[in-house]
């Protein structure tokens, strides 16, 4: 499952640099049989993880939220 996870950032990472939003989401694959059904997925393969990818669309609302985040220095402490 780690590699996994550093597996899907790595794609995040990528298509952010290559100008295209991605977002995991677990309502991806909430519904399996569609997406084997859909995507035509053997059923003895396993579906674990789930990433949108597109164009962002800069004028919608959702898009423009933004939230206040704690300075990383007092959620952080790096000790040498």
């Amino acid at each position: 499952m780690f590699d996994l996870g550093a597996f899907s950032q790595n794609i995040l990472l990528v298509t952010t640099e290559q100008g295209i939003g991605s977002i995991v989401a677990y309502n991806f694959v909430k519904y399996p049989q569609i997406l084997r059904e859909e995507l035509n997925i053997p059923s003895d393969e396993e579906i674990i993880v789930g990433i949108g990818l597109g164009f962002e669309d800069e004028q919608a609302q959702v898009n423009r939220i933004t939230s206040k985040r704690m300075d990383t220095e007092s959620i952080l402490k790096i000790k040498k």
